[in-house]
């Protein structure tokens, strides 16, 4: 028998170590988040974990105790109706986009969303119509959709959905007249709101794409709220897309083995949001660490012009890149961030945080200024665009559909740096936060090789290549 670590040998190794998360789930694996998640969170696993016998009742056919908890959602969440998601947010996107999107019709989307949208996009048959996305110039963080940009890529096309991104994973907001631009155009919404569940419930949030008019709105709730890691919402919002397709969508592609203890904490999370005031707590701790920042010497957090959300922190400092400061908030004082980036890193407050989290964040960055400040001036500051990105100056030429390219047959694997000129074959993601820098079926161009290989060598995690000798990237024969 291997007698080497185990996943929950590792698993226990880490939970008992002094680490403060300032990454998802939400909860933070604090176990008093809330009145009735605590509940889910200190319970011994194994004794909860049932299945569908009399009085549980039925997720793909939910008549009571289930259907009761998911109208209590939709209540929450001010949704005409609301299912619960235990394949995560990448479900609910796929479900939507294969109910609302048929074979050969187009859907406009923009290139830098998540990996789940082209998914569904494989799986209905749907062709993309991509617009435009605005990045900040210092920082090269991708913004929030503008109304301008597709309202320009609509004026000249018919698609049958709009989907768009609200907030993005660094917490820029959308412009909500998209929503009123595309009803008026014929066209139904799907917003991927995975980071933005908790944006409802606080003032001080930009609105939510359900109160803006949305069609299909879904939540990641495990990111930002208090419910487990792999859950979720997705919310109907209006009569556009029909229920009983969603149904059939969500009952194709979920699990048939749902864990109750997955959806016990998605509906103990929605008792406790409509009891207390989790979110108003996160809001007020994130601010409180914005302002403390602010008098920090050399420290500084990004705050975009527009609409965002506060408690998504991208803090920088002007003499160390996000990757050392990352590394020191990792391994000299056990704050372990979101994201670590060249210019900064990503923190995420959440309603698992408290002013006491917040507090020994700043203490840390005091220290490490203090310490630090005056001595690193570190070279590979300079460039500051974010590694998780690839900025498009031209979008990829596209030689097959998402749908044709996953399914055509003649393809090998080459060496990544040989690959210029070549169809790619598979969806090439920088992780996190999974927005692909190549879709199956585009071509590959001499920049998006050099940007892969300079990730590669800084350590960046990449998702569809073979990392197994030198990187390969898999083509197809075109």
């Amino acid at each position: 028998m291997d007698k080497e670590t185990s996943l929950l040998d590792r698993l226990m190794e880490m939970q008992k170590k002094d680490l403060l998360p300032m990454h998802m789930p939400g909860h933070k694996r604090n176990a008093h988040v809330g009145s009735k998640l605590p509940q889910v969170l200190q319970s011994r696993i194994g004794e909860l974990d049932f299945t569908e016998i009399p009085g549980l009742d039925d997720l793909h056919s939910p008549s009571e105790i289930m259907d009761k908890a998911q109208k209590l959602a939709a209540r929450c969440f001010g949704a005409k109706e609301t299912f619960f998601l235990v394949n995560g947010c990448t479900v609910g996107i796929q479900s939507a986009v294969m109910a609302l999107c048929g074979e050969g019709e187009e859907a406009a989307v923009s290139r830098n969303l998540h990996r789940s949208i082209f998914e569904g996009l494989v799986l209905s048959g749907a062709k993309p119509l991509y617009y435009h996305v605005s990045y900040d110039k210092e920082l090269g963080i991708p913004l929030g959709p503008r109304l301008e940009d597709v309202r320009e890529l609509i004026k000249n096309n018919s698609p049958k959905a709009v989907l768009m991104v609200h907030p993005t994973y660094y917490g820029t907001a959308a412009d909500m007249g998209i929503i009123e631009e595309a009803h008026r155009r014929g066209a139904a919404v799907i917003v991927d709101e995975a980071h933005g569940a908790h944006l409802k419930f606080d003032f001080a949030l930009p609105p939510s794409s359900l109160e803006a008019g949305a069609d299909v709105v879904v939540h990641g709730t495990h990111k930002t709220l208090g419910s487990l890691t792999q859950t979720g919402l997705l919310h109907l919002g209006s009569q556009r897309v029909r229920v009983e397709d969603i149904k059939r969508c969500l009952s194709l592609l979920q699990t048939t083995s749902p864990s109750y203890i997955l959806m016990a904490s998605l509906d103990a999370m929605c008792h406790d949001l409509a009891e207390g005031d989790l979110v108003k707590r996160a809001v007020e701790a994130a601010l409180l660490l914005r302002d403390k920042v602010k008098k920090i010497p050399g420290f500084y957090c990004w705050e975009p012009e527009g609409l965002y959300d506060p408690t998504k922190i991208v803090l920088g400092h002007r003499d160390m890149s996000g990757k050392f400061l990352g590394c020191l908030l990792r391994e000299k004082y056990g704050i372990y961030p979101e994201l670590e980036e060249e210019g900064f890193v990503l923190l995420m407050i959440t309603v698992g945080d408290s002013p006491e989290t917040v507090l020994k964040v700043v203490e840390a960055l005091e220290d490490i200024s203090t310490r630090f400040g005056g001595e690193i001036k570190e070279k590979n500051l300079s460039k500051k665009r974010g590694d998780a990105f690839f900025f498009f100056d031209e979008l990829p030429l596209v030689i097959l559909t998402p749908r044709e390219a996953f399914f055509y047959r003649r393809r090998r694997k080459i060496p990544l740096s040989l690959s210029k000129g070549e169809v790619c074959g598979e969806m090439i993601v920088p992780y996190p936060p999974g927005v692909p820098v190549l879709l199956p079926g585009e071509r590959i161009s001499e920049s998006i090789v050099e940007y892969l290989l300079e990730s590669i060598n800084k350590g960046c995690n990449i998702q569809g290549l073979d990392r197994s000798k030198d990187p390969e990237i898999e083509i197809l024969e075109c």
